[in-house]
């Protein structure tokens, strides 16, 4: 899977509300062991095991996808020269960069406080191609590390 290329944050004008309801969540959640489960987990199960301690503190948590982008990266290519002047076989290694157009499924997670408030991440992600498996791949992997991420349990 390609790296995220693109995360924006948003929140409500005041966020106190849900930032105090969002650190009595991430305390009831049992931290210890999540590097050595999560790589086993699924969606549903990481959604079981923070989904009651959100809820008790009035927060939920909407996943919505909003699509497939087109974006513009700089990225680098290297080209190698031989040199045929020099009896050796040594090589050089020039980079270059240039623009690439890149598609990414895009995902926004928003969590919202029974008060109103809310933080929202938008993230983009690179896909290969724009095949049904590609896009569902892509929405599962963001699914899961924005949660992770937003809950603060990664």
């Amino acid at each position: 899977m390609s790296e995220v290329i693109a995360l924006h944050l948003e929140t409500s004008q005041k966020i106190e509300e849900i930032a105090a309801a969002l650190t009595k969540a991430q305390g009831m959640i049992d931290h210890r062991n999540w590097n050595d489960i999560n790589q086993s987990l699924s969606f549903s199960n990481l959604w079981e095991i923070c989904s009651i301690p959100l809820s008790e503190n009035g927060i939920t948590v909407i996943q919505i996808p909003a699509g497939i982008e087109v974006l513009e990266k700089i990225s680098t290519r290297r080209n190698t020269k031989n040199n045929k002047l020099q009896k050796s076989t040594e090589s050089t290694t020039e980079e270059e960069l240039f623009m690439k157009s890149v598609l990414c499924q895009v995902l926004v997670c928003r969590m919202i406080h029974e008060s109103g408030q809310w933080i929202q991440a938008t993230v983009k992600m690179p896909i290969d191609h724009l095949t049904t498996q590609e896009i569902n791949l892509a929405l599962a992997y963001i699914r899961w590390y924005s949660l992770e991420a937003m809950v603060g349990i990664a």
